[in-house]
């Protein structure tokens, strides 16, 4: 009898283990929010030509702008690309800009006095390409337009507006200096002045992302390469510089093959999150790359995303939620036409929450994700599957992202049929050793269950 006793204590122990443990939410996926709307937008003058979205801003009225290029046979030269976008996504209106040569948009912001500033390249001036930066009105009527550089290539590939109500541009140049490519870092103030130019000189290195920091200071993101004539891989880079350009630190992240960071987004503890992709780590021939730094750019974690092929990220912002928002693309084969537009929402810790694919028959490119008002997200890029065009600009608008409430056990995602939602790509630090999975498992026994099979043992060991 008391051998009995023993054993049912330790299966009423054991059960009552299993049921605390069942009382703890698991730690399932975030469910992936639907898609509000997606539109592709095509000039009306291209016919059937090649149009794509770089960069995108939530304007002051609930709208959007988008920035990037524009070419037909028709028109024979490429043209810098504006279209104004509804809060529905429907177009309210579009305009081509620049000269008689090449032109192109890379960035654009919405301005404190409701306009635009564009920044992006020329070949308008003469045969060799030139830093670009356009203001219009907000009605995407150009104010004025600056062309910057020298003799050789320099481009424009971002802008941000500076605290005195200028703005701040980052670039590269093979003009100045003496080893190639080089970042290049101009600030002008609110009438489109120059105040200076900074050649951050180096071997073979160019800036993609420039923000201003709360401190008055500014950071770029980009990548380099280093040791004898520049000979070694790629490193992902990271510089910090006062208001005068001059530079306060330097750093650089990566192995032993290529690595590049896209973009950089400063971060609420103070430091920064920068992302790219990289062939140095990961599962795949290359992987999006993801790294938090502190406020010294040392780094505090990395992290690695992708299947067995090519995956990028374009575009990194910090979420309101302190997680981390992405957009590029991911692939499923060595050709292009296999890249599929990315969404991929990351915790604080960089630990996947969800993803979303978007894509066709052939290829779809994420460029720009930003955070709205709403607490959504959308999306700038362009397909080569859907529209009316050879490209076409792409633009996706998720609905305000839900959350599973703390009392929650499981949750469903309820995805549109056109998107492609997909376990990978996963997150790990070392490619030999995958992330922890985490407390997931469903007991096949319920908390009813449970309860109700503690109380009869409990009353076995009263004697009832």
């Amino acid at each position: 009898m008391k051998d009995t006793q023993n054993n049912i204590k330790k299966v009423f122990i054991s059960l009552l283990l299993i049921a605390i443990l069942a009382s703890v939410p698991a730690a399932s996926a975030t469910p992936a929010p639907d898609t509000e709307w997606e539109k592709t937008y095509a000039a009306f003058w291209s016919g059937g030509g090649y149009d794509e979205a770089n960069s995108i801003d939530e304007t002051r009225d609930g709208g959007y702008i988008i920035a990037g290029s524009t070419w037909s046979t028709k028109e024979k030269a490429k043209a810098v690309y504006l279209v104004k976008i509804k809060k529905d996504g429907e177009m309210a209106w579009e305009r081509r800009l620049g000269g008689s040569g090449d032109d192109l948009a890379r960035s654009i912001l919405a301005t404190k006095d409701g306009g635009y500033i564009v920044a992006g390249s020329t070949w308008s001036t003469r045969t060799m390409e030139d830093a670009y930066v356009i203001k219009t009105d907000w009605n995407g009527n150009k104010l004025w337009e600056r062309v910057m550089g020298g003799e050789n290539i320099d481009r424009a590939s971002a802008v941000d507006m500076t605290s005195d109500g200028g703005y701040i541009i980052a670039g590269s140049t093979w003009s100045y200096g003496t080893n190639g490519l080089n970042p290049y870092i101009v600030r002008l103030d609110r009438d489109g002045v120059k105040r200076w130019e900074k050649l951050i000189e180096g071997f073979i290195s160019e800036a993609f992302d420039v923000h201003e920091t709360g401190d008055g200071n500014f950071i770029i993101a980009g990548y380099t390469r280093t040791g004898v004539f520049g000979y070694d891989p790629e490193d992902a880079y990271l510089i910090k510089i006062d208001g005068l350009g001059k530079v306060i630190w330097s750093r650089e992240y990566g192995g032993s093959a290529d690595d590049r960071a896209y973009s950089v987004d400063m971060t609420s503890d103070g430091g920064y999150i920068l992302a790219g992709w990289t062939e140095s780590h990961g599962a795949g021939k290359k992987d999006i790359y993801v790294i938090k730094t502190d406020a010294d750019g040392e780094k505090e974690w990395e992290k690695f995303y992708g299947g067995a092929y090519h995956d990028e990220a374009r575009s990194i912002v910090q979420t309101s939620d302190g997680g981390y928002i992405i957009t590029g693309f991911t692939s499923e084969g060595d050709d292009e036409i296999s890249e599929d537009l990315i969404v991929l929402k990351l915790n604080s810790d960089g630990e996947k929450e969800w993803e979303k694919r978007y894509g066709g028959m052939r290829e779809e490119i994420g460029c720009e994700v930003i955070e709205t008002s709403d607490h959504s997200y959308i999306v700038a890029g362009y397909t080569h599957s859907y529209g009316e065009g050879w490209n076409d600009c792409y633009v996706i608008k998720l609905e305000p992202e839900s959350r599973p409430s703390p009392a929650a056990t499981s949750t469903t995602a309820i995805v549109p049929a056109e998107d492609k939602e997909s376990e990978t790509p996963t997150a790990t630090e070392d490619p030999l050793k995958a992330e922890p999975a985490g407390f997931g498992a469903t007991a096949a026994i319920t908390g009813i269950g449970i309860v109700l099979l503690l109380e009869g043992y409990r009353r076995r060991l009263e004697g009832r």
